[in-house]
């Protein structure tokens, strides 16, 4: 989950601003274990909730992403799961 202010042009400093500093780009992200890609996995529930003090600044200026990755693994050396590079998979669930 994360947020991402609406920007505003600058003259002063002739770059772009957000007109909500305290929440663009901020953001959550929750883990899960690694699952192997065979075999029926249970269904998991994970809760994503904000910092009450960056509620505060919650606007009509700021846009709230929710969105859910999957990061694909090969079995390491140690017989851990490695990340592939550049291998994956995103989806945006919601814009608010």
């Amino acid at each position: 989950m994360g947020t991402v202010s609406d920007m505003v042009y600058n003259e002063i400093i002739k770059d772009y601003m957000p007109t909500v500093q305290g929440l663009h780009g901020a953001a959550l992200t929750q883990n899960t274990d690694w699952l192997p890609a065979v075999g029926i996995t249970e269904a998991q529930h994970l809760t994503a909730q904000m910092n009450k003090s960056l509620c505060t600044l919650l606007t009509d200026n700021v846009s709230v992403l929710l969105s859910v990755a999957i990061e694909f693994a090969t079995v390491g050396f140690d017989s851990k799961p490695a990340a592939v590079k550049y291998a994956g998979s995103c989806k945006v669930i919601a814009v608010k």
